[in-house]
């Protein structure tokens, strides 16, 4: 019995053979991309630490200037309470609280307090206020001042004075809002809280002042 043999096709013979040769040579690629990876060095990492560094140093030196122009300034601290005005013997004013038993006038005043608690001059221009409802004056009220225009430096304070009216003006319930503003027309307005507690003061000091006549 005689076997037939089929010869091989040399077409497949050749893709086969290339097949071979591609995986062989794909792993030699891998390895060159591998080694012609680039490599950091140790001056790189200076140079990014130090333009980080440099960042961090300009952003603080920002801060601060901002935080310095912030200071510069001027800035005033206010405060009112309810007072009788005495005279001394070397004719100097002063205000004491309505119950200390010194000579001083019956009549209560209303006294502003202005301290220039800031780094700069500031010009104290005037005082007033407004009211919650529009009264017979406006919606507002300005107090005439006696040692105004004042120039405040830095640390130095001074005081106003207005009479307290029966109706409790500047300190009534309808007052709004009380403050002080300089030449530039900037205001300082007492907080609710110092507010609240003026007419407190206002309403007590006037009734045990009218009780005890």
């Amino acid at each position: 019995m005689t076997i037939l043999r089929r010869s091989p096709d040399p077409a497949r013979l050749d893709d086969q053979v290339a097949a071979i040769r591609l995986d062989r040579t794909e792993p030699q690629r891998d390895s060159v991309t591998m080694d012609s990876a680039p490599q950091t060095s140790p001056q790189d990492y200076l140079t990014k630490f130090l333009a980080a560094w440099g960042a961090i140093l300009a952003t603080f030196g920002l801060g601060w200037t901002l935080y310095r122009d912030l200071r510069d300034r001027g800035k005033l601290q206010i405060s009112a309470r309810v007072r009788r005005i005495g005279r001394s013997d070397d004719g100097r004013y002063y205000a004491v609280a309505p119950h200390v038993k010194v000579p001083a006038s019956e009549q209560l005043f209303v006294v502003m307090s202005v301290v220039n608690v800031g780094r700069r001059p500031v010009l104290w221009e005037g005082w007033g206020g407004k009211y919650h409802k529009r009264e017979a004056e406006g919606t507002g009220f300005y107090i005439v001042a006696q040692n105004l225009p004042k120039m405040l430096h830095e640390g130095e304070s001074h005081s106003e004075m207005t009479a307290l009216e029966p109706n409790l003006k500047p300190a009534s319930d309808n007052v709004k809002e009380l403050s002080v503003w300089d030449a530039a027309g900037k205001h300082w307005k007492l907080s609710r809280k110092q507010l609240k507690e003026l007419k407190k003061e206002a309403r007590e000091t006037m009734a045990a002042q009218a009780g005890g006549r």
